[in-house]
Parts: C-alpha cells; structure tokens; sequence
C-alpha cells in the first residue's frame, strides 16, 4: 500500500480565506493539528477532505524517509499569507470563536511541513497575469474580479498547472480558466 502513496504525484490544494479558517478550525479541534482525518464540514466538501487527509497521511508515513532518487510529489495544502491577513482583521465574523488568536500565530510561526504559507510578494506578478479582469456573474452581468480573489487565483496558478484551489466565493468559481481545478 504505500508503495502505491511513493509512486502518486499529488497536486497542491489552495485554501481560500474562508475554506482556510475552517480548515484552521477543525486543525485546532477534531483533526488534532493532523493526527486525526479532517472531515466534512461547513466549507469543506468531502472531496478536499479527502485531498487534504491524502496530504496528510502521506508526510505521516514518509516523515523519515529520504530518497532522493525518487520523483514524486505529494503535494501541500497552500494559503496566502493574505488570507491569514483577512481572517485576523474580519476575526468575529470568520472565525467565530472556533480557534483562538494564540493558535492561528502559532500556526503561522510554524506550520506542518505538509502546509505552505505563500508571501504575497512579486513572484505573484506573472501569475497575475493569467487571470481574467472580469468575470461573467450568474445574472449576466459583468464584474470585475475583487483584488482578493485575485491572490487566491495567482497562489493557485503559482503552484503549478496541476495546483487545486477550494474557495467560497461564487464569483471565483466563475472564473472559466479555473474549470477542472476547483475542489
């Protein structure tokens, strides 16, 4: 069986703000800051559960075994450091008492191996540059793409072709390029 786990190259899964506190607050809670499986639950979907326990597991099993004959990837769970930023300034209204301020600086400091912090910094720009200005909205209209859904698109393009992206926001998942990578 974990011979099957080496061979799997697993993409990386970007959690937008909202997916992230939630994520966060199972990571505090029932999931036991990894030792147990994340679930099902508000706005995480089985499948990302599924995705992000699969990360998981893997740097469980593989935490003292170097090989570096092998080509593999297991893949992160990836968040913007925007996106820690937006949880602390709409703290009451995103976190709801689920994890305390101690906690997510904790986590900040020093997150899993399996999780990735992505700086918000000029590696973004190209990345950028893929996105769509505007996007089409159920209604018909067109409106332009919100600067901080834009972080949460280019941290996923910048994580490669291959990258998912778990987000809230009904504008992203309009966005026809992310088609395929949603989760």
């Amino acid at each position: 069986m974990l011979k099957g786990w080496n061979e799997m190259l697993m993409p990386d899964v970007v959690l937008d703000t909202n997916v992230l506190a939630d994520f966060l607050a199972q990571f505090f809670g029932a999931a036991q800051r990894g030792r147990t499986s994340f679930v099902e639950q508000d706005t995480i979907s089985r499948e990302l559960a599924r995705k992000i326990n699969q990360i998981v597991r893997w740097y469980g099993w593989n935490s003292n075994v170097v090989d570096d004959d092998e080509e593999q990837y297991p893949g992160k769970v990836v968040a913007s450091a925007f996106a820690f930023v937006e949880i602390a300034r709409k703290w009451a209204d995103i976190v709801r008492d689920r994890f305390t301020v101690e906690q997510m600086a904790s986590f900040v400091e020093q997150p899993p191996e399996w999780f990735v912090i992505e700086p918000v910094d000029e590696n973004l720009v190209l990345a950028f540059c893929d996105i769509p200005t505007d996007v089409l909205t159920t209604h018909g209209q067109i409106r332009s793409l919100e600067w901080p859904d834009a972080v949460h698109i280019a941290t996923a393009f910048g994580r490669g072709d291959d990258s998912l992206l778990a987000v809230t926001d009904v504008q992203i998942r309009r966005v026809a390029i992310l088609q395929g990578r949603l989760v």
